[in-house]
């Protein structure tokens, strides 16, 4: 019984995501945002300058405001020049764009913890837990995400 409602929700958030995906792909302003992800990743690889990085992840935000990969990769990049405060702005909207995902949550745990906040940090925490535990129960043990989920809710 475990192992179906798995896969109808695999299969479920494949087609969720692939006709995201179609919708994306069509869509103009996508475009243009993805030239600028891609740019922006070329300026990190090619020149090393991650504030120039970010200022065309901001760009491209602006341009498509629910381009996951520019806000993670933005996210990266701030957190690699121990921008707190940004990355915390940063780390809010992936969590409100995938709010089921617990990676989010416990990065903002710990961004508020680097600023000294641990009651914060410990309510993110605490949902981190959460959302875990209902991915976990809804995963089968032999699923390859299954220990990597596990170990992170540890």
């Amino acid at each position: 019984m475990l192992q179906t409602r798995a896969r109808v929700f695999c299969i479920g958030t494949m087609i969720i995501f692939s006709s995201c995906k179609e919708q994306q792909s069509k869509s103009a302003s996508h475009l243009q945002a993805r030239a600028l992800y891609d740019s922006a990743m070329n300026v990190v690889f090619e020149k090393h300058d991650h504030q120039a990085a970010i200022d065309l992840l901001n760009q491209a935000t602006a341009i498509d405001s629910n381009y996951v990969s520019a806000y993670y990769s933005k996210l990266s990049l701030q957190m690699d020049l121990k921008e707190v405060d940004s990355a915390l702005i940063t780390a809010k909207k992936l969590r409100s764009l995938i709010p089921r995902m617990p990676d989010y949550a416990v990065t903002e745990g710990l961004l508020y913890e680097m600023k000294g906040d641990t009651i914060s940090s410990a309510k993110c925490f605490e949902q981190a837990s959460v959302l875990y535990d209902r991915l976990l129960d809804t995963m089968s043990t032999s699923n390859p995400s299954y220990n990597i989920f596990l170990m992170n809710k540890a």
